[in-house]
């Protein structure tokens, strides 16, 4: 091959090199380093941004909005709403509407190990339309309903609110769930369950305007561990009222790690009991007043050896934890899209090699926009934002 042909053929190559790096690479919108250390959670609206970062000792955390103008500018850091430490408030979740309003969940702690009370609230923020302030409006007493709380989960979709509560000893507390209406400022209690039996773990839980689901991978029976159950919300009393229970006729499947929810669509996640990396989602469709399984996404299909409980869900997109092993050594987010009436891989973020993983990440999909935390072990956590590939 002749010098003149030997270089055309590298600069063709480099060519081709330059257009794939832009295509594998056209989706990343904006990196965000965390104020704080590490990134416990993220969630997305609309134009806001929500953080929750710890310090390096993960003694206390601060919840960070960042947002924009438009659909396609860039986050900015706006203002901290609250900063819990840990002397005082614990912080255990949140959620952000597309409305302008912001709902934390924190005990608030009283007393010295080992005679330490925590008490529930629901803190309750609304943007003002003039300054652009989010302000808190009101502080909610949440009810207890077990003897001994210890571990809380909650959703809410800007008008109804689902908790669930456990007492970590499973053979003394009952799985309490209570729901709330949010009317303006106000949330009364309207639903409360107890009969769902023990648990050591509170329930997932997800709450839309029409359905109530509670997944409970801590139960077992002699035919199947594992059970998700459905509600839906009766027109005549607003009551939540069962219709569906969801699980798999297997010894070795372990289901209802984490539940999604988006209109008449949910997601189920499970992993093996065993050793031998199975592990993925099951996808149902609400048809003909119930959950019909449309799909199984299993993760040892896709190169993944492993899928862990986190799941997100909005608009047939569908982000979830995975590993490239069954140990976790190389944790990645694929992002599956429903295209012609199937789920697809479409994308997976991973992280650089260079220090940078996804192991300790946290997820949010909303509005054709993706965002995924990152751990970097030599400085602060970030958030990669990403565009939503179309299909």
């Amino acid at each position: 091959m002749s010098g003149s042909v030997a270089s055309a053929l590298a600069l063709v190559i480099l060519f081709l090199m330059a257009i794939m790096a832009t295509v594998q690479g056209q989706h990343l919108l904006q990196s965000i380093h965390a104020p704080d250390s590490f990134i416990d959670k993220i969630k997305l609206s609309r134009n806001s941004l929500v953080m929750v970062a710890r310090t390096s000792r993960r003694d206390s955390s601060s919840f960070y909005i960042y947002e924009r103008l438009t659909p396609t500018a860039n986050f900015t850091l706006g203002q901290t709403v609250i900063t819990t430490p840990e002397d005082s408030y614990e912080e255990f979740g949140y959620e952000v509407t597309d409305y302008g309003e912001l709902f934390i969940a924190v005990n608030k702690i009283k007393g010295e190990p080992p005679h330490i009370s925590r008490t529930p609230l629901f803190l309750y923020y609304l943007k003002s339309s003039s300054s652009g302030i989010w302000e808190q409006k009101s502080i909610i007493p949440i009810k207890i309903g077990t003897s001994k709380v210890v571990y809380w989960k909650f959703s809410f979709n800007g008008e109804w609110l689902a908790v669930t509560q456990a007492g970590g000893d499973y053979s003394t507390n009952p799985c309490y769930i209570s729901v709330y209406h949010r009317s303006g400022p106000e949330i009364t209690l309207k639903q409360e369950m107890s009969n769902l039996g023990n648990c050591s773990t509170p329930f997932h839980v997800q709450v839309s305007d029409k359905y109530l689901i509670l997944a409970d991978s801590s139960f077992h029976s002699s035919s199947y561990s594992g059970v998700v159950h459905g509600y839906e919300r009766s027109d005549v009393s607003q009551a939540f009222k069962p219709k569906d229970q969801l699980y798999v006729y297997s010894s070795t499947i372990l289901y209802g790690q984490n539940v999604g929810l988006d209109g008449e669509t949910l997601a189920v996640s499970w992993s093996s009991r065993i050793s031998d990396g199975r592990s993925g989602v099951d996808i149902y469709q609400r048809s003909f007043g119930s959950w019909s399984q449309k799909e199984r996404l299993i993760a040892t299909d896709y190169g993944f050896a492993f899928m862990r409980d986190e799941v997100a869900l909005q608009s047939n997109n569908l982000l979830v934890q995975a590993s490239r092993d069954s140990r976790e050594n190389e944790p990645v987010v694929p992002l599956f899209q429903k295209s012609s009436f199937a789920w697809k891989n479409t994308e997976t973020i991973a992280g650089n090699g260079k220090g940078v993983s996804a192991r300790e990440f946290a997820l949010s999909v909303h509005g054709g926009v993706m965002v995924v935390s990152l751990y970097a072990r030599d400085e602060n956590d970030m958030i990669n934002v990403y565009s939503l590939p179309s299909v």
